[in-house]
């Protein structure tokens, strides 16, 4: 799903990403995360360009770190990693 903004459209592809996380954890997560958003970004034209590689890091990094908090239990730890990777 493609939301209008400033710089062309938001994609929400962390949803998928998460779901993942909470049900798998480990190289799967990041790689479903990534990739996921460097599809999305593609998809949409690559509006930032190379910026989205590093985006897809941080998105990959932020997702796998998620899952392994959430695999372990801590969901207050889990919801501020969550919010953190939102905003």
């Amino acid at each position: 799903m493609k939301i209008p903004a400033v710089i062309g459209t938001i994609a929400l592809d962390s949803m998928p990403a998460i779901l993942v996380a909470s049900l798998f954890n480990g190289r799967k997560v990041a790689f479903v995360a990534g990739g996921g958003h460097l599809l999305s970004s593609l998809y949409a034209g690559l509006p930032l360009g190379p910026f989205h590689i590093l985006v897809a890091s941080e998105m990959a990094l932020f997702v796998w770190m998620f899952g392994y908090v959430f695999s372990k239990g801590k969901r207050k730890l889990t919801a501020a990693l969550f919010l953190i990777g939102v905003y």
